[in-house]
């Protein structure tokens, strides 16, 4: 009997065993078939290749019929002493004074926590109302791109662009110079007419129309290309959507940070002392090699840096300007600044200038699209010869005379012209070679004089085209570093006196 019952025991325990088994079973299927189903409506796909087709694509003066898709927001980081640098962005279209919601939906990105949450509350608000939504990621450095598109509505892609380390997300203003923006604004003005005929008539498409930064909002990057996409009717009405592709090279010297994290342009010292008198010695009307190969004697000397508005067709191998371009390289990399002067310095293009019964002149411009035309052909073919040479963009315009008319309001640099005038171009003569100067000597004394009557925060115009200029410099700087000056660019300058200048504004000192 006692056997019998430790039989029974056993098959019950067994039995007990074998339910308690298919029970966890069962659970375990219905937590993954919910699990699967939350999924699948949260989003489709991490990485989707191919990549989507864009119903136009023009590739930098080039147009294609590619079949190819077809919506969804400056300052750079100022410690020169840092490669590494993180942007502080001004317009951002996160949220910063508020906490991010937690999406309903969240986002795989690969690249960490902060870019997840950051690409997922975008997500979960543009995803609403779309169906067979695909996400692609792509690495780019210190950027992460996201592409998000549907498949039944070639209209509605939506590119964001963050930040990897931090998951900040990049409005255009946050990422590139506007000077870009200008440039890319001529290219597409030569090309946007493949796309469609509803171009023809636009306000887009002319000259007197100015660049906007809002319409080149929606970026993202993928295997060194930069892609502008513009959503259906948002340059002009009936505008079909379409993709700009740029080489990632190109745009390069405009970023505020590549895509290695390293700032580009902006030379700011972090070791001056905003207790002691600054001034900003800027030259124009440059290059030329044989004066301002001088200027390294000087940096070195006084630790010094200056400011060259310089003349975009006298980059040249050959005639008189000649292989000066390595010279303007070589004066970047020591920190001081490569800005424009315009391409040609021909001013009567675009403005002429009236005197009224006072004696004040008055510029004028004359308001016809040919003379807008050669006004936008002359900033950004002078931006684009200044951003190849130096590796990076110029960050200040100087116009020819130092002209200022209200349509200037538009340039995407601060213009700057001066508060101390030197005059040296008072002093030359008519022969090119510097040693026969017929007013060389009264040049360099003249120009000496008014170096010695600068002030803290003064800007002053000379022309680096001189050789007695850069004899009076070297001697005013002498005695100037004895007083305490110290000798720095513009970005140094403003950053210093803690002026925040504006792009179309004019600034004539660094100082209120």
């Amino acid at each position: 009997m006692a056997g019998n019952r430790k039989n029974n025991n056993k098959g019950l325990m067994t039995l007990l065993f074998v339910l308690i088994a298919i029970l966890l079973i069962l659970l375990i299927v219905l937590m993954l078939v919910i699990f699967m189903d939350r999924y699948q409506k949260g989003q489709t796909a991490h990485v989707v290749s191919p990549a989507p087709t864009v119903t136009d694509v023009i590739k930098d003066g080039n147009s294609t019929n590619t079949p190819s898709p077809t919506k969804g927001s400056d300052k750079p980081n100022k410690d020169n002493d840092e490669k590494k640098a993180t942007p502080t962005p001004t317009n951002t279209p996160i949220p910063t004074d508020t906490p991010t919601p937690t999406p309903a939906f969240s986002l795989d990105t690969g690249f960490g926590r902060a870019v997840n949450e950051a690409a997922s509350a975008q997500y979960d608000e543009w995803k609403a109302g779309k169906d067979n939504v695909k996400a692609e990621f792509y690495d780019n450095g210190y950027y992460v791109s996201v592409l998000l598109t549907t498949g039944n509505d070639a209209g509605s892609d939506y590119p964001m662009t963050f930040v990897k380390e931090t998951g900040e997300q990049l409005g255009i203003k946050d990422f590139v110079r506007e000077s870009y923006l200008a440039v890319i604004k001529e290219r597409l003005q030569k090309y946007v007419l493949t796309v469609d005929d509803v171009f023809k008539d636009s306000e887009f498409i002319k000259y007197q129309t100015p660049y906007k930064a809002s319409d080149y909002n929606f970026f993202y990057m993928k295997d060194g290309k930069l892609f502008f996409y513009f959503p259906k009717n948002t340059l002009t009405e009936g505008q079909p959507a379409f993709y700009y592709e740029c080489d990632l090279n190109d745009a390069t010297p405009y970023l505020f940070v590549n895509t290695a994290g390293e700032k580009v342009g902006q030379h700011i010292r972090m070791d001056l002392d905003p207790s002691k008198p600054m001034v900003a010695f800027t030259y124009d009307d440059g290059p030329r090699a044989s004066v301002e190969n001088h200027f390294f004697d000087l940096i070195e000397k006084y630790n010094a840096r200056f400011t060259f508005f310089s003349v975009g067709n006298r980059f040249s191998t050959t005639g008189t300007w000649t292989n000066y371009m390595t010279c303007l390289k070589e004066l970047s990399e020591a920190g001081c600044e490569i800005s424009s002067h315009t391409y040609s310095h021909d001013q009567y293009g675009y403005y002429r200038e009236t005197k009224d019964s006072t004696g004040k002149v008055t510029s004028t411009f004359f308001n016809k699209e040919a003379n807008f035309k050669i006004f936008w052909q002359e900033i950004n073919k002078n931006t684009e010869i200044i951003a190849s040479t130096t590796g990076c963009a110029p960050e200040f315009i100087r116009m020819p005379g130092g002209c200022y008319a209200d349509y200037m309001v538009n340039v995407p640099m601060p213009m700057v012209n001066w508060s101390v005038s030197t005059e040296d171009w008072q002093y030359h003569g008519k022969q090119i070679k510097l040693d026969e100067w017929s007013g060389a000597e009264e040049g360099r004394q003249k120009v000496y004089e008014a170096l010695m009557n600068v002030k803290d925060g003064d800007i002053v115009l000379m022309h680096s085209i001189y050789l007695y200029t850069y004899e009076a410099t070297e001697k005013a700087m002498e005695e100037l570093s004895a007083q305490g000056y110290q000798f720095v660019n513009l970005s140094e300058l403003f950053y210093y006196k803690g002026l925040k200048v504006e792009n179309g504004k004019l600034y004539n000192k660094g100082r209120e």
